[in-house]
């Protein structure tokens, strides 16, 4: 299956025969993301905007897909659950709403990865990310229709200091996501206080003190008023992760093949809508500029953003191979080569 390409993009914009769907009873799909429904500035929800429109045009209305933004139906782990028992059909879930159904997903959230947001898409949209969704449907009975882009790499966030160097991270009580264990050795490692919550629990966890700080895409950051409960950003281009786009495999195949095909044409489309958007948006000087406007904002040099990443790959290394054994270890460099587009040793940083 490939992801969000050029040739898919070109399919996705067909139209099926009206008369294909002649007597084909109606069906629906409800999708469900974490985001606000913003299609023109958020790519999670331009990616499903244009998701319900193609899949509708292309299924000639047989197929009418409802949007459940905003964590209405709960968080990224919530939403998982519910595509895997039926009761939503689709979901764009953070990595870490998989995590419990397939913890290699972890290799995904290793920071200082990615040299930037055009190999990350390249790569999730290339033969790794093809791969990977091929290893999740396969361990999870999940289908993945692909990688939805976040927008931005994640931005760190706390309401008590200026975060320049990790050991400015000594004594903040951190919010990671809840069973990535790699990001949790990390903070530990670093002096940070590690607290477990749920994203649709987050603000309120801020707003009270119970966290200090998170790092999320910087979309997240603007849409969900993270501003109002922190004060400080660090631009440190560490971590991107994309959503990932799971699908109820038993109601896809109770689809006709007309809608199968329809609705895998219609994702290719969203999928793309959601590049362009994210690249539109999502790290813009626009948006940068707002961050700016709210928050005290620190970019880190490419010596300081080195520093970091010397200090942050061994802890992962480490943790990934505990936790997943040599699977870690090999998923980690397949995801390295495939970020810098040939072999690369593990230890080594941008």
């Amino acid at each position: 299956m490939r992801i969000g390409g050029t040739t898919l993009g070109l399919m996705a914009a067909l139209t099926a025969p009206p008369s294909s769907y002649a007597g084909t009873p109606e069906t629906e799909i409800n999708l469900a993301h974490g985001q606000v429904q913003d299609a023109e500035t958020d790519p999670a929800a331009a990616a499903a905007a244009e998701f319900k429109r193609q899949a509708e045009a292309l299924t000639g209305g047989t197929v009418r897909v409802n949007i459940f933004p905003g964590e209405q139906v709960g968080g990224n782990r919530d939403m998982t659950q519910l595509v895997g028992s039926g009761v939503i059909q689709s979901a764009l879930v953070t990595v870490g709403g998989i995590d419990e159904k397939y913890p290699l997903i972890a290799v995904a959230m290793t920071p200082f990865v990615m040299p930037s947001i055009e190999m990350a898409l390249a790569v999730y949209d290339g033969e790794f990310g093809r791969r990977l969704a091929a290893d999740i449907e396969s361990r999870t009975g999940l289908m993945v229709l692909g990688f939805v882009d976040i927008g931005s790499f994640y931005v760190l966030t706390n309401s008590q200091k200026p975060v320049r160097s990790p050991r400015d991270l000594a004594g903040l009580k951190m919010r990671t996501i809840p069973g990535i264990r790699i990001l949790n050795r990390m903070m530990e490692r670093f002096g940070a206080q590690v607290v477990g919550v749920s994203s649709s629990q987050e603000f309120d966890a801020m707003a009270v003190g119970v966290i200090d700080g998170d790092s999320n895409p910087l979309a997240t950051v603007l849409s969900r008023h993270y501003d109002q409960v922190q004060k400080y950003a660090t631009l440190a281009d560490a971590l991107y992760a994309p959503y990932v786009w799971v699908f109820n495999r038993q109601a896809f195949d109770e689809l006709t093949d007309e809608q199968r095909g329809a609705v895998r044409q219609a994702a290719a489309a969203a999928i793309t809508r959601g590049h362009v958007v994210g690249r539109a948006h999502g790290d813009s000087k626009e948006a940068l500029g707002l961050l700016g406007q709210r928050l005290n904002v620190v970019a880190l040099s490419a010596a300081e953003r080195r520093s970091w990443c010397l200090a942050a790959r061994p802890v992962v290394v480490e943790a990934l191979e505990k936790a997943l054994d040599g699977e870690g270890r090999a998923r980690l460099e397949a995801l390295l080569a495939a970020a810098r587009g040939a072999e690369t040793k593990a230890e080594d940083c941008p």
